[in-house]
This record gives C-alpha cells, sequence and structure tokens, in this order.
C-alpha cells in the first residue's frame, strides 16, 4: 500500500452512492479532494476511486473514469480489474475479520469494516487526512420500506441496487452492523462527520 500520507493535511471528502448526492450541486467537489465509492460516477469524477466488491466491480467498474486513482481492494483479482481497466492502480491490502479492534501495521489494514464507505474513512485517515466529510452514506433504511416498494425512493442514486431484493429486516440488521464500525472506527481515533441525511445520526454534523 502506498497511501501513507498521501494527502496530509488535506480535507477529505467521501463520496457515497446513497440517493441523497441527488439534493447536492457536483460543482461544489470539483477541487475537493475526494474518494468515491462504487457506483457514484454520475456525480462526479472522484480523486480516488474505491472498490472492494467483485459483483459491483464487474456490473458498475466501466463506468469509472480515467482521470480517477483507483483504489483497489485485494479481492478484486487483477484478472477481474483488466476487464474494465488497463492502467495503474493502488492495491489496498486488508483483512475484514469480525473483531471490534482496527490496526494499521506492515501497510495492512485489519478490522471489521462491512462497507467500502467504512473503509474509506480509514483509508482518508491513513492518507493523513485533517478533515474527513462524508456525503451519500445514508444506510440502507433511511427512505422508508414503503418508499423503496412502491418506488418512490431509492437507496442509490443510480436506482438500482444490490439490496433491492434483501428483506427489510436484514436491511434494518445491516445498519446496525454499520453503526456499530462506525463507533469503531471512532474509537480507532478517527474524526469524521456525515453531511447528508443519514441513518447514523450521532456521526452527523445536524
Amino acid at each position: 500500500m502506498v497511501i501513507d500520507g498521501l494527502e496530509k493535511g488535506k480535507s477529505v471528502w467521501i463520496i457515497g452512492a446513497g440517493s441523497t448526492l441527488k439534493s447536492l450541486n457536483p460543482e461544489e467537489f470539483k477541487n475537493r479532494t475526494t474518494i468515491g465509492i462504487n457506483n457514484m460516477s454520475d456525480f462526479i469524477v472522484p480523486t480516488y476511486h474505491l472498490w472492494t466488491n467483485t459483483q459491483r466491480w464487474i456490473e458498475f467498474g466501466s463506468r469509472c473514469d480515467a482521470r480517477s486513482r483507483l483504489l483497489i481492494g485485494e479481492r478484486v483479482t487483477n484478472e477481474i480489474v483488466r476487464q474494465h481497466f488497463q492502467g495503474s492502480y493502488i492495491r489496498i491490502n486488508y483483512i475484514d475479520k469480525d473483531e471490534d479492534s482496527i490496526s494499521y501495521r506492515d501497510g495492512i489494514i485489519r478490522g471489521r469494516f462491512r462497507t467500502a464507505g467504512c473503509l474509506s474513512i480509514v483509508l482518508a485517515h491513513i492518507m493523513g487526512a485533517s478533515d474527513i466529510n462524508i456525503v451519500g452514506m445514508d444506510g440502507y433504511t433511511l427512505h422508508g420500506r414503503n418508499s423503496i416498494d412502491k418506488k418512490r425512493a431509492s437507496q442509490h442514486i443510480y436506482g438500482k441496487g444490490m439490496t433491492d431484493g434483501t428483506s427489510w429486516k436484514e436491511c434494518e440488521r445491516k445498519d446496525e452492523l454499520v453503526n456499530e464500525v462506525l463507533n469503531n472506527i471512532r474509537n480507532f481515533g478517527v474524526k469524521f462527520r456525515i453531511t447528508t441525511p443519514t441513518m447514523f445520526k450521532e456521526f452527523s454534523n445536524g
């Protein structure tokens, strides 16, 4: 991993793929240092673009912009990366285990992260960010079961997502797990805030 101190002292914005991005003006982010998560490519071209899920990369990787620096989790093999991207990229070495403690040693991140969005917060910290802000980290249940079922709202800015067929109870459990991870990241010493509407209200700037 070669991200240590890469953005030292800078404000870093993490751009999730939640549908709350629709309320924001993309122009506000063009001169900011950003880490995009999965398929948020219709919103802006991020400075860095993180992918950790093979299925999402296969489905959406072709939408990456060559101007972004690609961050690829170790589960996405080089062969699969090359299906959509031929340039150089930064390999992110991490071990996602069911344990509360987070550590970073010898270029390897260890801990429980659950989502690429959670992992990106730790990445921004390792990069040396002085200020970490997050948009589009809505959670799976922010927009309400009825609205999702009747397609009046969507979990993702791009519409249909991988959790569309997931039961509401499972979505609620996913939000509980992510909230636990966010608490662990904060206990690790990382300061961050979510600035768009979110299920994870204790991490919101209100």
